[in-house]
This record gives C-alpha cells, sequence and structure tokens, in this order.
C-alpha cells in the first residue's frame, strides 16, 4: 500500500501574556508541542533523521485574527503517530507559562490527503496541457544549496523536492539520472515578488524570502507531468531547511494558462 500524505490544520487564539513575547520562533515552539505528544520510541526514531517524515508551519491571518497551525504527515507512520494522536489528544486550552503564552484551540480539521500513488496516477494520467507553476512561499524559507544563494535556483528547488519525494515514496521512487537537471531546463521564470529577511538559526544567521514564484512550463509533456505532481506535493513536504521547525510552507497553483 502507498504511504499516505495527509495535512491537519488546527485553528488557533493565541493569547501573549506579557508584550515581551518569547525570543524563541514560534515555529519551533510549535514543535516542542508535536516532540511532547510523540511517543518515546517514535521520537527516538526520527530524531536522528535531517528531513523529517513531518512539516509543520503557523501563520497569523490578519482578517481572522486567527493563527493556522498545519502539519503534514509525509508516509503513514508519521499520519499516524503523529496527526492521529495530536487530533486526538491536544487539549482545548494549552498553557505554555514558559513562553508567557495561552494557545485555545478553534478548531482541528484535516484540509489535504493523498497517497504517493494518487499523486502519480493522477497526473501521469492526465492530458497535460498545464503551462504553468506558482508556488507561494508563506513562511521564510532557506534553500539547500552548495552556497548562500537567497534565490530560489531551479534546479536546487527540484533537487529537494525530488529527494524528499523519494525518501518516502517506496514503490514511486523516481530513478531517472540527472532528473532534477533535465526538469530544470523545462522551466523558465515568469516573474517573482520576493520579500528578502535573514533569521536566526541557533548561532547562524541564514538568508530567508517569502513571496511568490511564477514558473512557466516548456512543451515536453513527461517533464510537465513530473514538475506538476512535485509542485502538489510541495504542499506536504515544504522546500528548504528546517521545515520540521516552521520553515519552507509552499502553496503550490497549476495552471493551463
Amino acid at each position: 500500500m502507498s504511504n499516505m500524505l495527509k495535512i491537519l490544520e488546527i485553528r488557533l487564539q493565541i493569547d501573549f501574556k506579557t508584550d515581551d513575547k518569547s525570543v524563541k520562533p514560534l515555529g519551533m515552539i510549535m514543535n516542542e508541542i508535536l516532540s511532547a505528544h510523540m511517543d518515546e520510541d517514535y521520537r527516538a526514531q526520527i530524531s536522528g533523521q535531517m528531513i523529517k517524515p513531518y512539516t509543520q508551519s503557523i501563520v497569523y491571518q490578519v482578517e481572522d485574527d486567527i493563527y493556522s497551525w498545519k502539519i503534514a504527515a509525509l508516509n503513514t507512520q508519521a499520519t499516524e503517530k503523529i496527526l492521529y494522536v495530536i487530533k486526538d489528544n491536544l487539549p482545548d486550552r494549552v498553557d505554555l507559562a514558559e513562553y508567557n503564552m495561552v494557545m485555545a484551540v478553534q478548531a482541528k480539521n484535516y484540509i489535504h490527503s493523498a497517497t504517493y500513488r494518487q499523486l502519480v496516477e493522477k497526473y501521469f494520467g492526465m492530458n497535460c496541457r498545464l503551462k504553468r507553476v506558482d508556488l507561494e512561499f508563506i513562511t521564510p524559507t532557506v534553500f539547500f544549496t552548495d552556497e548562500q544563494t537567497v534565490l530560489p535556483q531551479n534546479v536546487n528547488l527540484l533537487d529537494n523536492l525530488l529527494y524528499v519525494w523519494n525518501l518516502f515514496a517506496e514503490e514511486n521512487i523516481l530513478r531517472e539520472r540527472n532528473l532534477s537537471a533535465n526538469l530544470a531546463e523545462q522551466l523558465y521564470i515568469i516573474d517573482y515578488d520576493f520579500r528578502l529577511k535573514p533569521i536566526q538559526m541557533g548561532d547562524e544567521q541564514l538568508p530567508a524570502l517569502t513571496g511568490i514564484y511564477h514558473l512557466g512550463l516548456k512543451a515536453n509533456i513527461m517533464t510537465k507531468k513530473i514538475i506538476c505532481m512535485l509542485s502538489e506535493y510541495a504542499r506536504y513536504c515544504g522546500i528548504g531547511r528546517n521545515t520540521h521547525l516552521g520553515m519552507g510552507c509552499v502553496k503550490p497553483v497549476v495552471l493551463r494558462k
């Protein structure tokens, strides 16, 4: 059976008890809450993994005056060990005295669900007239590169998505040699609108961006299918470093125009 992908959204009201908010990023605090709800064996199992089998992000929605906390599981075990547990056991009120915060849970809902096999069948089976992919980087994103490159390089972006896909896709692994480079040749930049801001991660200051990236797709049918499939997968796996700490959350849109 193909590994499961699922996203749980928890809508929260957060009361910061003082104006002196915690210096710890909110994404790191939410990851501590996740870890506290994992059973000890599973927490130990994934602790040494550079790429975790889950991603999460927390974003303040001004129009609703509420925080949207999204947790994505990248395989069936993470769905069962993290998402099901959090949905069933996270209390309605979470008092984080050490951070001068109180969180009130307003709703918990699964908002996206698929399997790797379903994504393959969806895109490889379609009559592909898709011409454009928009990737919106919702939370600060730092790309995996060999250099301090702030702006996304298409080959690195695709290499990141392929690497994570192949970690968890099992029988649906994409094995073609130099695939990320071949895919990148079939992409071109239409436009982008990025906001750049360095973020502090421990002792390291990292270049990060948020914003939207508009990419055009060339005519090769098979590469278009793979790129669009990986773009939808980015909704679950995020892009770049420290996605389990709230970074690299992506909203993809695949367009025909």
